[in-house]
């Protein structure tokens, strides 16, 4: 293993930690939006972040996830090299732009 990948693993788990933190802050304080989650796990906003919604958390959830996901992009650039990760960004971008192009369809 990489010093570059336990870097990864590390802030990885540095982040979730207070976004967990915050999720928790949220849940007790707002236990309805866990019941919509739980429903409709992908809605638009206000419901698909309610972390922030809740000033007690939206603290902790706002330093955490960028923790977290600077922690799995090292994690992900370490392990996997750049010319094969392409083509599954290229997909992934794909996948969401076709996802907004049927939303609008619907939504019209």
């Amino acid at each position: 293993m990489s010093n570059f990948q336990i870097a990864g693993i590390v802030l990885f788990l540095m982040g979730i930690v207070p976004f967990t933190i915050g999720s928790l802050i949220h849940a007790a304080h707002e236990p309805k939006a866990w019941e919509l989650r739980i429903i409709n796990p992908w809605p638009s906003w206000p419901y698909g972040w309610v972390e922030l919604t809740h000033p007690k958390s939206r603290w902790w959830c706002g330093v955490g996830f960028p923790i977290c996901l600077v922690g799995f992009v090292v994690m992900l650039v370490a392990t996997i090299p750049l010319v094969d990760l392409a083509p599954y960004v290229a997909l992934l971008v794909a996948f969401f732009w076709l996802r907004r192009v049927i939303a609008r369809r619907r939504h019209h």
